[in-house]
């Protein structure tokens, strides 16, 4: 009845949408909470109906809308596998419905149990028959789903295609637990095996139009901004799921490329719609950008909002890797398992832990470069994410910010001093004017002694205040002086610092499940030594942290050097002629040497660092454990062999 019920859900679904999108309902949200009206720009994807003459080019338009003919062709062949489908349920209920209700007795059958049609009054479906109507009425909703998939607009067959694929997969899963399971198995059989060829060609049709199909087909292109359309879509946008998968939309151009000496730029496929920096500002912007409306918190918070999606599909493809990983040594132990007991007790087939052992590896494959792709796609879009967000608030910046306060002081001293020749004019004028009723003696060496006094009050003065301006400039350069240098390094250096924490889902997650899995198939295995060796994990826990915390600590005095030689550098570039005029060659040389020896001393403790935390999270553990399940549990002979097989 799971079927059933998916399919009572789809159909509510689809009418809370309808009914969602109806007039009267929009007119009356409208109305609770007026909005501005956002009407979209016509594009070459909009919904209108083109005008064609004839048939054939109505169907050739109608067909191009829905992604063309391969898209179209896969469609089709899923509503007429949903047809197929619906006879054989049908064909099954007919049936099934003639046994359980025979017309007479038939003694010669030597059936039991079956009811006779009575002459008159309805007849009560058993649970076997209510199951198949069931299973019919779900078939008859599909075929009306994939029906609208193939005639209506692209927007409802897009809607509407979606049901469809979920509602197939939850059948297919159904059979697949009933019918396929018990024949891996050594006591169980198919439950519907009654049904004989019937049953084998609806798990053919259901597998064909649930797994193939979605996988097969290509993706229909859907601009990012319906406005402004990619002419060329990026083949990473059309290609299949199975082609994503295996990587082959690369071929086209990995064959061209070696046909040829050179590949041009003009040859390469274009930049995908979803890469644009404006589709990029416009998504991530309002998460990380105070002036665009984000909120000021840790730029972490806003990266993990902007990358919502892609982390969780990251997180799903760590779990899996991590099952995947573990699926060939489970194989390996239930396999030797199987041998040691010569089959007794054995529930599963043989042949099924065989295949873990190459099936494993390959699903592990497939998940960690399906996370490689994420990842190294999350990279580069936070890249040029961050460039453009810190340019565009370097752009904010007044010039006077990058100007000390020491400035402005001395602006203001300036203009009240007054120089010291004309305070010795101004004495000596005084002077003379004194000496009006005084000897010429007495008169000349008044004023000299008054030149001398006054002079030297001023020298003192000035003096004074010149170590005052050079004391405050001193400490509004510290805070001024590498402004350059830190935005170049903010989109340089401390930008791939960023980026490099994108793999931090091997810390908070894939590292505790592991632990955790590993822990609980050691326990079945070595008994209560697996958990002394997690003891030894815990006690040893803090020293990487506290190595950690060391790098983190040496890296910012790193970084401050850098800041400090890249501000040289590019104060040097700028005055570049003029050094070359004065020759301050030798002096500016040894200035950036000076500051480069000791950022290399800080990046030389960063390394050392780096090695200290690669040795002390060596992976110890797979020896503890070996010494503990042999002095503390019954020797067995697979144990270590488990063990190791990592």
């Amino acid at each position: 009845m799971i079927p059933a019920y998916v399919a009572a859900a789809s159909a509510f679904a689809l009418l809370l949408h309808l009914v969602l999108l109806s007039k009267p309902v929009k007119k009356m949200w409208s109305r609770i909470l007026p909005t501005s009206k956002t009407d979209e720009e016509p594009s070459a994807f909009s919904e209108e109906a083109t005008t064609v003459d004839g048939f054939f080019s109505e169907a050739k338009a109608f067909i191009n809308r829905h992604g063309g003919l391969v898209i179209f062709a896969y469609k089709f062949a899923r509503f007429i596998g949903c047809l197929v489908f619906l006879a054989l349920s049908l064909a099954t209920f007919i049936l099934e419905e003639r046994e359980e209700h025979p017309v007479g007795t038939n003694k010669k059958s030597g059936r039991k149990h079956h009811k006779t049609r009575p002459s008159d009054g309805p007849i009560p479906f058993s649970r076997a028959e209510w199951l198949q109507f069931a299973l019919c009425m779900t078939a008859a909703y599909a075929s009306v789903l994939g029906l609208i998939s193939v005639t209506t607009k692209p927007r409802w067959s897009r809607l509407v295609s979606n049901h469809l694929a979920t509602l197939l997969f939850t059948m297919f899963a159904v059979f697949a637990y009933r019918d396929l399971w018990p024949l891996i198995t050594f006591h169980l059989h198919p439950k519907d095996l009654q049904e004989g060829g019937l049953l084998w060609a609806k798990v053919v049709v259901l597998f064909l139009t649930s797994i193939v199909f979605p996988l097969a087909s290509p993706r229909q292109y859907i601009p990012v901004d319906s406005t402004h359309p990619t002419e060329t879509p990026h083949p990473e946008q059309t290609s299949s799921w199975l082609s994503m998968l295996l990587y082959t939309w690369l071929d086209p151009i990995v064959f061209k490329a070696y046909r040829v000496p050179h590949l041009s730029q003009e040859e390469l496929p274009p930049l995908a719609d979803h890469d644009y920096s404006r589709n990029l500002k416009k998504k991530s912007f309002p998460h990380l950008d105070p002036f665009s409306g984000s909120r000021r918190r840790h730029i972490f918070f806003g990266l993990m909002k902007t990358y919502r999606v892609e982390y969780a599909v990251m997180s799903m493809m760590m779990i899996l890797q991590v099952v995947a990983n573990l699926a060939s040594p489970v194989g390996i132990n239930r396999l030797l398992y199987y041998i040691e007991n010569k089959g007794e007790g054995a529930v599963v087939r043989p042949w099924v832990w065989i295949s873990w052992l190459f099936f494993g590896p390959i699903l592990g494959s497939l998940a960690w470069q399906w996370y490689i792709y994420m990842a190294t796609r999350t990279l580069v879009r936070t890249e040029a994410i961050l460039t453009q967000l810190v340019f565009e608030h370097a752009l904010r910046i007044r010039m006077k910010a990058e100007l000390p306060d020491g400035d402005k002081k001395s602006g203001n001293s300036t203009g009240v001093s007054t120089p010291d020749s004309a305070s010795v004019a101004g004495s000596s004028t005084a002077a003379a004017d004194e000496s009006i009723d005084s000897s010429g003696d007495e008169t000349l060496q008044t004023s000299s002694e008054t030149i001398s006094t006054s002079s030297a009050k001023k020298g003192k003065q000035k003096a004074q205040d010149a170590k005052e301006e050079s004391d405050s400039s001193s400490k509004s350069n510290s805070s001024a002086d590498n402004l350059t240098g830190k935005i170049n390094n903010l989109v340089t250096t401390d930008l791939t610092n960023i980026t490099d924490g994108r793999d931090f889902l091997f810390v908070v997650l894939y590292i505790p499940v592991q632990i955790i899995a590993c822990i609980f198939f050691l326990y079945q295995i070595l008994g209560w030594s697996a958990f002394v060796g997690l003891a030894v994990m815990v006690v040893l826990f803090p020293v990487p942290g506290y190595v950690a915390k060391m790098i983190q600590s040496v890296q910012k005095e790193k970084m401050n050097m850098t800041d400090a030689r890249v501000q040289t550098v590019t104060e040097t570039m700028n005055v570049l002629r003029m050094i070359k005029l004065f020759g301050w060659e030798a002096k500016i040389d040894k200035k950036i040497s000076e500051k480069r020896e000791v950022e290399l001393i800080w990046t030389w403790k960063t390394k050392i660092l780096e090695l200290l935390n690669n040795v002390v999270n060596v992976d110890h553990d797979g020896f503890l454990l070996d010494i503990y399940s042999y002095y503390g549990t019954k020797p067995n002979c697979f144990s270590g062999f488990f063990v190791h097989d990592k």
